[in-house]
C-alpha cells in the first residue's frame, strides 16, 4: 500500500494500465477511520491487489482531479477500484467494508474470466476456420 500525494504520482500510477485499488482516506472523520481499518485489512489479505491511498486534507487537488476525470463525486471516506476502463466500481462511508471490497473483486476476476474465454472461443473458431479451408476448401466453418 502505497500513499499517493500528487497528481503526476496519480497520473504514472494510473498509465501503468494495471487494475488498482484506491483510497480517499480523512484524517479526522470517525467513519473513514473504520474505512481504513476496513481497507487496510482487505489489503493485507490481497497483497496481489496494487493498493494506494491519499489523505483528503493534504491532497484535496489530486483528490478532485480523481472525481472529475473518472466522473465520481468525491467523497470521503471513498473506495474505487481503477482499472483501465476506469472506475469499475467505487463506495463511500459506510459501504466500504471487507466483504464489498472482497466482493467487488471477484466479480472483476469473474468478467476477466469471461472475457478471456470469449477471446480463446474466437481465436479457436479462427484457427478452426483457416485449418479448415486450407484442408478443404468446401468445407469451412463461420465465424460470426
Amino acid at each position: 500500500m502505497k500513499k499517493v500525494e500528487t497528481i503526476e504520482q496519480f497520473e504514472q500510477i494510473y498509465s501503468s494500465h494495471r487494475p488498482f485499488l484506491l483510497m480517499k482516506h480523512s484524517l479526522t472523520c470517525p467513519i473513514s477511520h473504520r474505512a481504513w481499518v476496513e481497507f487496510e485489512r482487505f489489503v493485507k489479505d490481497f497483497p496481489h491487489i496494487h493498493a494506494y491511498y491519499l489523505h483528503v486534507q493534504h491532497a484535496r487537488p489530486l483528490s478532485q482531479h480523481i472525481a472529475e476525470t473518472f466522473h465520481v463525486k468525491h467523497e470521503s471516506p471513498q473506495v474505487l477500484w481503477v482499472t483501465d476502463n476506469g472506475v469499475a466500481w467505487h463506495a463511500s462511508h459506510w459501504n466500504v467494508t471487507y466483504d464489498q471490497m472482497k466482493k467487488s473483486n471477484y466479480e472483476r476476476i469473474i468478467v476477466a474470466f469471461c472475457l478471456y474465454v470469449n477471446r480463446l472461443f474466437v481465436f479457436l473458431l479462427k484457427f478452426l476456420n483457416i485449418a479448415c479451408s486450407h484442408k478443404n476448401k468446401d468445407s469451412v466453418i463461420m465465424v460470426f
